[in-house]
This record gives C-alpha cells, structure tokens and sequence, in this order.
C-alpha cells in the first residue's frame, strides 16, 4: 500500500508517495497505530494530509465532520464516487 502526501493547506499539490513500510519505520508505529493515525487525519511531517494512493481504484479521500466519517474514491479520469 502507498500514500500520496498532500500538502495540508491545499490538496491539490501532491508531493510524492510513501509506502505503508516507510511510514511504520519512521513514525515508529505498529499497524493497528497507524491505523488509527490516518482514520483521524493526522498531519505527517507537520505538513502533508496522506491519502491511500490504489492504483485500480483511485485516490481514497476520506471526510470526518462532526461524528460522521465519508470516504470518496477520486478516479485517475477525475470522477469521484
């Protein structure tokens, strides 16, 4: 699995991608950690938004507000579902 690294002020900009491996190392996680780090949006490096990066299905965008949590698939076309 990888992660796009999306700039936490404007997600447009993307500034690579960083393996689930990588991400475990240098934050010092266990899975089920990590896990829970992306379900709550956590800002990684003090500035990046990471998003899993599927290459069959797209780009998942998750949304928490309030209680509730959506997750959107934005497609490589620009759909999203």
């Amino acid at each position: 699995m990888n992660y796009l690294m999306l700039d936490k002020d404007d997600i447009t900009k993307s500034y690579g991608k960083i393996s689930k491996k990588e991400l475990l190392k240098e934050l010092g996680f266990k899975e089920y950690q990590l896990v829970s780090f992306l379900n709550n949006q956590g800002i990684f490096r003090e500035k990046y938004i990471l998003v899993e990066d599927d290459e069959k299905d797209g780009i998942l965008i998750g949304e928490v507000t309030g209680k509730k949590a959506r997750k959107y698939y934005a497609t490589r076309e620009g759909r999203v579902c």
